[in-house]
């Protein structure tokens, strides 16, 4: 379980950084793009915030194991791999990048 939040945190923070790296790069995009980049962003950025919290306030929370807690990690872990997905997404197709070869 603890391998599953490590790595949980991990992809949300490479979320927060390919948001970061998005707005870094001049251009025009679609005002819609960059609110969404931006919500993910923020919601990977609280994900991070949560857990360091709750690891902080009670690590027990985390390693315990329960089925409601491994079914929470595991619904972590799938929002973290579609938030990359949809940023890389939207990354790809911004009409100020130019076509990658």
């Amino acid at each position: 379980m603890l391998v599953i939040t490590v790595l949980s945190v991990l992809l949300n923070a490479l979320v927060v950084y390919s948001a970061v790296q998005f707005f870094r790069h001049d251009g025009r995009c679609r005002e819609s793009d960059k609110s969404t980049v931006a919500t993910v962003g923020t919601l990977a950025g609280l994900f991070i915030v949560a857990q360091v919290l709750t690891w902080g306030e009670g690590p027990w929370m985390i390693e315990r194991g329960t089925l409601g807690s491994l079914l929470l990690m595991a619904f972590n872990f799938a929002n973290s791999f579609f938030y990359l997905a949809y940023i890389s997404a939207l990354t790809d197709k911004r009409e100020c990048h130019p076509p990658r070869l």
